[in-house]
């Protein structure tokens, strides 16, 4: 019997073998991962609602946010934008915030001053399904290198995205991001994975990975959120991230926000 490891904690998965002493188990994960990467037109939907519906509650940060707000407060504000959007839904909708405010990550109580900015790195899951995607923003106008930051992540964007098509692998998607970051100064800059499948898992980053050594090839009907993370202490730290299906013809954007640099407050 095939079980995914990542949905049976360690635990329940001695007490199911100790049930079925006479069925050998293994580790079925690579092969569920495999089917999950491809979506169904249902999944797809739904993957779509939780973009309409983390989009909602960011207009309305963008809309109320003001300076002199803490973490929590903005926090509290896309949920209420999201709960609006959400209302008559028969779906189950949950949220996970990862904001990160001030050009070093502030604590808790600490409140919005001009010059913040602030990274929105949200996920709204519904009916069980998880969508990923961030905007970042500043308090008043950003700084010359805020603004510049923010420009090279939009142009490393552009790059990448137009590598992210059918046939093409994972790595190449990563090698051409890393490579237009570089041309862009940052020759430093070393990434993990540039993004990541979306779907139904135990967390909102599933497999495949948009990373260095990944040999998986694109394909349509998978539902990818390509993210450009750029952090740097004193400065910013900002994520440009959008959740784009794979279409016979290329990546079909799920987002409708603008990728821009905006103020608020």
């Amino acid at each position: 019997l095939g079980v995914g490891r990542n949905f049976v904690t360690a635990a329940d998965f001695v007490a199911i073998q100790a049930l079925l002493p006479h069925n050998p188990m293994v580790d079925g994960s690579p092969v569920l991962d495999r089917l999950r990467a491809v979506k169904s037109q249902r999944e797809i939907d739904l993957l779509q609602q939780g973009i309409f519906l983390s989009e909602a509650g960011l207009e309305r940060v963008q809309v109320d946010a003001l300076a002199g707000m803490r973490q929590v407060d903005l926090i509290a504000l896309y949920r209420k934008g999201v709960a609006d959007a959400a209302a008559g839904l028969s779906h189950p909708v949950a949220t996970a915030e990862y904001m990160t405010l001030g050009a070093r990550a502030k604590g808790a109580d600490a409140r919005a001053v001009a010059g913040d900015p602030l990274k929105c790195d949200m996920v709204c899951t519904v009916g069980g399904y998880a969508s990923d995607m961030s905007r970042n923003f500043t308090f008043g106008p950003p700084s010359a290198d805020q603004a510049e930051l923010h420009a090279i992540a939009e142009r490393a964007f552009e790059d990448g995205l137009a590598a992210l098509i059918p046939g093409n692998t994972l790595a190449y998607v990563h090698r051409v991001t890393t490579d237009s970051l570089a041309r862009q100064g940052l020759r430093s800059y070393r990434r993990g994975h540039f993004g990541h499948s979306v779907g139904q898992s135990v967390f909102s980053e599933q497999w495949p990975f948009i990373a260095a050594d990944s040999d998986v090839v694109i394909e349509a009907g998978m539902v990818l959120a390509f993210e450009i993370p750029l952090y740097i202490d004193g400065l910013a730290s900002f994520n440009l991230e959008d959740q784009f299906l794979i279409t016979a013809d290329g990546p079909v954007v799920m987002n409708r926000l603008p990728r821009r640099l905006e103020m608020v407050g």
